[in-house]
């Protein structure tokens, strides 16, 4: 990211600063892609039955979802001056 900050210096159209910025982040997202490849979409076979897997990957995002809103709301209660805002309540 310094060497990206750095090398953006340069730049004095906004097009220019974006096409780079853009194509470094790329970049960078295809070589950590490239890397986890041949880990990630190695082919083995499942040790579980499919509807475990099921039951795991939804336990998994219920808990995350509750005990996240929880954490969410209980440290801006906790500490208010680190809210920056809120979203205005629609009306009509």
């Amino acid at each position: 990211m310094v060497a990206s900050q750095v090398l953006r210096l340069r730049h004095l159209d906004a097009g220019g600063w974006l096409f780079w910025d853009y194509a470094r982040r790329l970049g960078g997202l295809a070589v950590l892609a490239a890397m986890a490849w041949p880990v990630a979409f190695r082919g083995e076979t499942l040790r579980m039955p499919w509807m475990q897997v099921a039951l795991w990957v939804l336990g998994i995002v219920l808990v995350d979802h509750s005990l996240g809103g929880w954490i969410r709301t209980t440290g801006n209660h906790l500490f208010p001056s680190t809210v920056l805002g809120h979203y205005p309540l629609s009306i009509g």
